[in-house]
C-alpha cells in the first residue's frame, strides 16, 4: 500500500511539473535572448512570442511576424503559442487574440502586427492606424511576407 501511495505521489509530481507547461508561457529576458527565427535580440515586450516545442522548450520571437513565419515554415500550428498583448503587455494564447497588421506601427522586423486581447481595442486601434482587425489563422507574417 505504501508503494502505490508513493508511485500515485511521484506521478501526481511528474505530471505537474509537465503538464502544467502547455499552459504557462515564458519568461523572456529582455535585452539578453535572441529571436528563434530571425536572431535579433529580443526587446521590446509589445510585440513578442513565443512557441512550446515538443521537447518542452520555448522558442521565442522579437516580432509577432517571425513567429508565424517560422510556424509557417515548419508546420508547428498545434503547438502552444503565445503573444503579448499591446495595451496590458500581458500573454496570450495565441489563437485567442484579435491582430492588428498596419504598415504605420514600427514592429522589430517589421511586420507591422500588434496583439490586442479585447475586439473593441483592436477595431478602434485598427481605425486609427488604417489596418485590418485579424485572427492567427489568416494572419499575414508567413513566407516572409512584410507589411510594405
Amino acid at each position: 500500500m505504501r508503494r502505490l501511495f508513493a508511485g500515485l505521489a511521484l506521478l501526481a509530481v511528474f505530471s505537474g511539473c509537465f503538464g502544467a507547461r502547455d499552459s504557462t508561457p515564458p519568461k523572456v529576458r529582455f535585452g539578453q535572448e535572441a529571436c528563434a527565427e530571425c536572431h535579433m535580440i529580443i526587446d521590446d515586450d509589445r510585440f513578442c512570442g513565443a512557441l512550446l516545442g515538443e521537447d518542452g522548450v520555448y522558442l521565442k520571437f522579437d516580432d509577432i511576424g517571425c513567429m508565424k513565419r517560422f510556424e509557417d515554415d515548419h508546420r508547428w500550428a498545434s503547438r502552444p503559442g503565445w503573444v503579448r498583448d499591446f495595451v496590458s503587455r500581458g500573454w496570450l494564447k495565441k489563437e485567442e487574440v484579435y491582430y492588428v497588421q498596419t504598415k504605420n506601427v514600427l514592429t522589430p522586423m517589421g511586420s507591422g502586427i500588434a496583439a490586442f486581447k479585447e475586439r473593441r481595442a483592436a477595431e478602434d486601434f485598427a481605425a486609427k492606424e488604417s489596418g485590418p482587425v485579424l485572427s492567427w489563422a489568416n494572419l499575414k507574417g508567413g513566407k516572409n511576407e512584410r507589411v510594405r
